[in-house]
């Protein structure tokens, strides 16, 4: 009786035949998931000519959908209304390592201030975001940045495929896929620069976990996950680390489970890939402590932000599945669609496609051949995900109402629509996946009984003609899908022209003056940064809280109006005239008529001091009467230098960059108690006389303490690599092994018993020459149990050594 049953004794009867491979039941039961050392991992062979062919390819279609964004005309930037301001970090760092030979801390720029390492907007650490900017500056960069990032994820694509032991098809066609899969385009054409690249790492992110699970002592997957999870938090915004992790969570628990061999309906849970996935994620945090650290200590600091109560509005729930299959523009300029495309546009393969390898091509075993066995958590978890992700993403579900009203945090991921892009990375490597197998049975060349009476040459045919349409299909499919990247996200024209030219000439009259300008939305930032203008009052849903006001506690000096404001309507300039600002004559007047600028004679200085008595006082205003400007100060961005003139009273210095922890003060050298002056930065000046040098820097311990964390473990991830502990001296090499081997001895038996220490276990802790003979000995794959015999528990085969 054949171990696997009737099954395969039905297909016993398909062997033989000149040239026809002989077709084993273990063919058929691919997806039964086996014991570790029968699943040890054996990718196909790849030549170098096939290497470098399939990654030619690859990134040739990357190039070609994103050569728009190779132009380097300075007028063309990133399409949005929010564009510039989510990417201004990247043209602050590059104007100061231009001008100033090193990367700020903080940026003074927009409203009053902002870190620029320590934010969770920013992407500065991220090489594949920022270092473009850094080098050929920011208006360029970004668009380089674009290209990049569509080249990470096709390559990410290709490297998922070749872990998964996809043939040359399904690699090609996972990265095409990734590539061209909407909701990664539709973001960055609408101005989210950071949602849109930093889906450029799903794809490192689940190929280095799969290839943690896999039962292998090799170390540079748990590097690779730990780093592709780094950059994805450090992409700039964290929407997408939630369900990432919970995708690698269910994958470790999937790869846990070992099935009982001889039918026996138990199973086991093998702790090793859970032991493997915890290694990398303390190195996820210890690579991303230099933000990680100081966002998640003053998470508290993030204002007009509101969590989300009631998981999103509800949309159509067809028309929301409608995305993944029709790439139409069609359904945004008529209205067909559930919402905006950088929510809800997430095609990822065309509906004659699925057909075609779904329903046409049925599933049956002889079609399909899975390129190995554990292919099963992959199915499970990617059907997992996709519904999970498109119910989240359409928004309204009960179940995910009440975890966005009583589960901690949750609340902050809002746009629900944002968990589509989810779901189609996992119906692009279902999509491949499914490929992969039908490629394979196709040149398995015997798909049927009545087929297996044809001549083997017939087969072999039949099998190359059906394998060639496979591929055909495959990349008309890829090419339609890629079509839509210039499609849906192409560089557009500057829209600040009339902002920027009137900011041009602020800045030449005003060549040496901290300027503070008002204006209306914040489409316009490039502008302001490059003349060194600060853009007051963006009325974004993101703004930081500064520190409990220890002076004027009664006044919010982070709203006062600026001196100047900028407009070109009419509703605003009335909005002006009631806030006592003037037109400037002979500003810029582009086919208005009228002035751009307007300015307010009584708004305060950049820099002023006012008598302690008065900020320690009940006031509910500060007039500019109060005040007395300070004009003799020199400032890079996150350091302001100030020469104050002492007065018989004791005084308060403030400048107008937001009280936020990180700051120091120091007068005449002599470290200060730092302030806050309603909001504002600030320090109390004893009375005297004589000059005083008053200096202000951005230095956050928090940032400093995470970046040496970052540095020591990126250290460890080098010698970790380099098995390094093969250098330490004996003594430690002993206890890292009694470390090691303790952790190995933590299972759960068939019954799910806890076995934590067994008289072996203890033996290996107690007794360093069993330790030493148990390393020596060669390890024995697990075995299924005789037919004769009941399978022995772990504590019985630990206590038999």
């Amino acid at each position: 009786m054949s171990p696997h049953g009737p099954l395969s004794t039905r297909y016993s009867a398909w062997r033989g035949g000149r040239g026809v491979r002989r077709f084993s039941s273990s063919s058929i039961i691919t997806a039964m998931p086996e014991s570790p050392a029968a699943t040890a991992p054996r990718l196909p062979p790849l030549t170098p000519l096939t290497l470098m062919l399939e990654l030619a390819l690859i990134v040739s279609v990357a190039l070609a959908v994103t050569g728009a964004w190779g132009n380097p005309d300075p007028s063309l930037q990133l399409p949005g209304s929010e564009a510039e301001w989510l990417t201004s970090a990247a043209h602050v760092a590059a104007l100061s390592l231009r001008d100033n030979g090193y990367l700020p801390l903080w940026q003074p720029f927009l409203e009053m201030g902002e870190p620029t390492i320590d934010n969770p907007f920013t992407f500065i650490l991220n090489p594949i975001s920022a270092l473009p900017s850094l080098i050929v500056g920011g208006r360029y960069g970004i668009r380089l940045s674009v290209i990049l990032a569509a080249v990470v994820a096709a390559l990410g694509g290709w490297t998922l495929g070749r872990v998964m032991g996809l043939g040359a098809l399904g690699r090609v066609l996972l990265a095409l896929l990734v590539l061209g899969k909407g909701n990664m385009h539709a973001m960055i054409g609408t101005g989210y620069f950071q949602l849109g690249t930093s889906q450029a790492y799903m794809p490192w992110i689940i190929a280095g976990t799969l290839a943690i699970l896999r039962p292998s002592s090799r170390r540079w997957p748990v590097v690779l996950t730990a780093i592709a999870f780094t950059l994805m938090f450090w992409a700039g915004n964290i929407w997408y680390t939630l369900p990432m992790l919970l995708s690698t969570a269910l994958l470790t628990l999937a790869h846990m489970i070992r099935w009982r061999a001889n039918g026996a309906p138990l199973f086991r849970l093998d702790w090793t890939p859970l032991r493997r996935m915890l290694v990398a994620l303390v190195l996820i945090l210890g690579l991303s402590a230099m933000s990680f650290v100081p966002i998640w200590v003053n998470r508290d600091r993030i204002g007009d932000h509101p969590d989300d109560q009631n998981a999103g509005a509800a949309a159509d729930l067809g028309r929301v599945i409608e995305q993944f299959y029709d790439g139409s523009f069609e359904l945004y300029t008529q209205g067909l669609a559930p919402g905006a495309r950088q929510f809800y546009y997430s095609y990822v393969s065309p509906a004659w496609f699925l057909v075609l390898i779904f329903v046409i091509l049925l599933p049956l075993p002889p079609l399909y051949r899975a390129s190995g066995p554990r292919h099963w958590p992959i199915w499970a978890v990617g059907l997992f995900m996709i519904v999970f992700s498109t119910v989240w993403g359409a928004g309204g579900n009960p179940i995910f109402v009440w975890l966005y009203r009583n589960a901690p945090l949750i609340g902050q991921w809002r746009f629900v629509g944002r968990a589509l892009a989810v779901a189609s990375f996992w119906i692009a490597v279902l999509v491949a996946l499914r490929v992969d197998g039908l490629w394979r049975g196709a040149q398995y060349r015997q798909w049927l009984p009545l087929l297996a009476r044809l001549r083997p040459r017939a087969m072999q045919a039949l099998g190359s003609a059906a394998a060639f349409g496979l591929v055909i299909a495959s990349l008309a499919a890829a090419i339609q899908v890629n079509s839509q990247w210039p499609v849906f996200a192409r560089p557009g024209r500057s829209l600040g022209t009339f902002d920027a030219e009137c900011v041009a000439w602020l800045r030449e009259q005003n060549p040496g003056r901290e300027l503070s300008v008002w204006t209306l939305n914040y489409d316009t930032v490039t502008a302001y940064l490059e003349n060194r203008v600060r853009l007051a009052h963006i009325t974004a849903d993101f703004e930081l809280i500064p520190d409990t006001s220890t002076l004027l506690p009664r006044v919010d000096l982070t709203e006062s109006l600026p001196e100047y404001g900028i407009t070109w309507l009419d509703s605003i300039r009335a909005f002006f005239q009631e806030n006592s600002y003037a037109p400037v004559v002979g500003s810029p007047d582009v086919n208005t008529g009228q002035p751009c600028l307007w300015r307010r004679e009584d708004a305060l200085e950049y820099a002023f001091s006012l008598p302690l008595t008065y900020a320690q006082s009940d006031a509910t205003s500060l007039p500019r009467s109060a005040t007395t400007p300070i004009t003799a100060l020199s400032r890079g961005l996150d350091r302001i230098g100030l020469v104050f003139e002492a007065d018989p009273a004791a005084q308060v210095v403030v400048v107008q960059e937001l009280a936020y922890p990180g700051w120091g003060a120091w007068i005449d050298g002599a470290p200060v108690r730092v302030e806050s002056v309603g909001g504002l930065l600030g320090v109390i000046v004893p009375a005297g006389s004589g000059e005083r040098l008053i200096r202000f820097q951005y230095a956050p311990p928090l940032l400093f303490l995470g970046a040496g964390i970052t540095l020591v473990t990126w250290a460890f991830c080098v010698l970790f690599l380099l098995r390094a502990e093969r250098l330490l001296p004996a003594p430690w090499r002993a206890a890292w092994r009694h470390f090691a081997a303790r952790l190995r001895q933590v299972s759960l038996s068939p019954d799910g018993r806890l076995i934590a220490i067994t008289r072996r276990a203890r033996r290996f802790l107690t007794d360093p020459g069993v330790l030493d003979e148990a390393y020596r000995r060669p390890k024995t794959p697990l075995l299924p149990a005789p037919a004769n015999k009941a399978p022995e528990d772990d504590a019985e085969r630990i206590d038999k050594g």
